[in-house]
């Protein structure tokens, strides 16, 4: 098996033909994450958490001032920080935008 975190995979490896085969995924999430999941017009828990995270990044790139040199990137299950082409963005200011975002996410779910 191979199993990939961030991409949400799973491949099972087939000796006959030498080839990896994709599972998936209703055979092998929790019905947890199955539950929290858009589907059938129903929007999803983890959009809704999503949404607040992008939110916040945003609002921590703005306030630091670095909002041109970076771009909040959303996916399916996920939402980040990457640096525009040609800019560079230190570890502090990631770390920065991190710890701020948590402390908003925070404080909006509180609220």
């Amino acid at each position: 098996m191979c199993l990939g975190g961030e991409s949400n995979y799973l491949f099972t490896y087939s000796p006959k033909t030498h080839s990896l085969t994709a599972v998936a995924e209703s055979t092998y999430l929790p019905q947890v994450l199955k539950d929290a999941l858009p589907s059938n017009g129903n929007r999803g828990r983890i959009a809704d958490v999503l949404d607040i995270a992008q939110q916040c990044l945003e609002e921590c790139a703005t306030g630091m001032r670095i909002e041109d040199r970076c771009k909040i990137l959303r996916k399916e299950r996920a939402v980040g920080v990457i640096a525009q082409s040609g800019c560079r963005l230190s570890r502090e200011q990631l770390v920065s935008i991190w710890n701020n975002g948590k402390k908003k996410e925070t404080k909006k779910n509180k609220g």
